[in-house]
């Protein structure tokens, strides 16, 4: 007699549940009291994209998961009040929490790209994938890198300014 399979499976419900959530944030988003990064994730459902609440988010972060699409995206100011998003990305296994070392290098190579000057911020976001990786579906990629930039503005570029000088101090006395 064949064994009968659980309907409702947890495995296969949270492996649904990771392909359809997106985990993003900005260091201009920070704790007014420190320098703690608030990341932010939404789930694509049949009603539309809802926003997670952050016990959830942190929940995805810690919950290891067979392959992150990670990118490190940066907006930049182009001069004639248009911007423009580039981004360094890499494939991350396991949890998304604790991969500070992989997020600064990324970090360092876009920021290469541009002059601070024209930076308005800078984050990182991340997705779950099982067969094809974002970066193999140009659509896709680009709506990702476009999803959820937030404003645009002088006030969140000077935030920035203030926090990369804060992460510059911190990096060099490390």
């Amino acid at each position: 007699m064949a064994k009968v399979r659980k309907r409702h499976n947890p495995n296969k419900r949270a492996t649904r549940f990771f392909e359809r959530s997106t985990i993003w944030t900005w260091e201009a988003m920070r704790d007014v009291n420190g320098d703690q990064l608030h990341p932010q994730g939404m789930l694509k459902t049949a009603r539309g994209d809802e926003e997670l609440d952050s016990k959830i988010v942190a929940g995805v972060m810690y919950q290891p998961a067979q392959r992150w699409y990670f990118a490190v995206r940066v907006i930049w100011a182009l001069g004639n009040g248009e911007f423009a998003v580039d981004w360094v990305d890499a494939t991350v296994n396991g949890r998304l929490h604790g991969n500070g070392k992989k997020y600064w290098e990324l970090r360092d190579q876009v920021l290469a790209k541009r002059k601070l000057s024209q930076i308005v911020d800078v984050g990182w976001i991340a997705q779950t994938y099982r067969r094809v990786s974002p970066n193999q579906e140009p659509e896709r990629l680009e709506a990702m890198m476009h999803f959820k930039l937030g404003g645009v503005t002088e006030y969140r570029q000077r935030l920035w300014r203030e926090v990369n000088e804060d992460v510059a101090e911190q990096r060099g006395a490390a």
